[in-house]
């Protein structure tokens, strides 16, 4: 395919022709330079300084650090199960008025929890309660070993994170995209426009051409890898429902994980 008219700026939203195959309502779709960028935009579009966020943990570092960044103030939920789950009666109480956004990462990481539609369900009522915004980073939502991913994408009051980092192992690409509603996407892709500029239109036209022949990953790709780790006890007592990680306690030995995994490098190359 020509890819001659791919080395001129585009749309700051993005290529309208990708996003009306991410989404049908192209107006409610944006693509940028990754997952991560957009995690950062969506909370920027939300909030202002100072106000509260809750973060449905444990969560990728990320999150902290954007909403330090942005000056906001951080209540972090776990919960005592063996995905350190937060009960939804405990989000609920710490949700308020005051809050602007909820953010989830569903599937986890990294516990590779799989948070289902009751869970889900009930976040959303929170959040219409208290008059805020979901965020929820989807990534890993073709990662799921046989459970049925349940996803908010298209409700009003959620704005939903994904890409194709890890569903098409292009992480280098910078590939990641927003569903939310038209206001949102206004507000992002102003944003956008300032902070970067257009996302990359090669990149949008590959995908764009290649859409119908795409392969995306499934947890059968990492299966094996999985299985052979929970032979281990330690391991099977926390097997992944998504993704690819393991979320494991560590035991007194261990000052902290940075200590673990000094130890993990030098004494078995790991």
């Amino acid at each position: 395919e020509d890819l001659s008219h791919s080395h001129n700026y585009g749309s700051s939203q993005g290529d309208i022709m990708l996003r009306r195959k991410i989404w049908s309502n192209p107006d409610e779709v944006i693509f940028a330079n990754g997952a991560k960028q957009l995690i950062y935009m969506s909370l920027r579009a939300v909030t202002q300084p100072g106000d509260d966020v809750v973060l449905i943990g444990p969560c990728w570092a990320s999150f902290t650090k954007i909403c330090e960044l942005l000056g906001l103030k951080v209540t972090l939920l776990t919960g005592d199960d063996g995905y350190y789950c937060p009960d939804i009666k405990k989000v609920d109480s710490a949700v308020t008025p005051k809050t602007a956004a909820i953010v989830i990462n569903n599937p986890n990481n990294p516990t590779g929890y799989v948070y289902g539609k009751e869970y889900m369900d009930a976040l959303l009522e929170i959040s219409r309660k208290n008059d805020c915004y979901i965020i929820s980073d989807e990534i890993y939502r073709y990662l799921v070993d046989g459970e049925k991913f349940y996803s908010l994408r298209g409700n009003p009051s959620v704005i939903t994170i994904d890409g194709f980092s890890k569903s098409l192992n292009i992480t280098g690409w910078r590939a990641g995209y927003i569903i939310a509603n038209a206001e949102i996407i206004e507000a992002l892709t102003g944003i956008q426009s300032q902070m970067s500029g257009p996302p990359s239109t090669l990149i949008q036209q590959i995908l764009t051409g290649a859409w119908d022949d795409i392969k995306v990953a499934s947890f059968d790709d990492y299966r094996d890898r999985v299985d052979l780790l929970c032979e281990l006890e330690k391991f099977r007592e926390h097997r992944p429902m998504a993704a690819f990680y393991f979320y494991l306690p560590i035991d007194d030995r261990w000052k902290d994980t940075k200590e673990l995994c000094e130890y993990l490098l030098k004494e078995h190359k790991v």
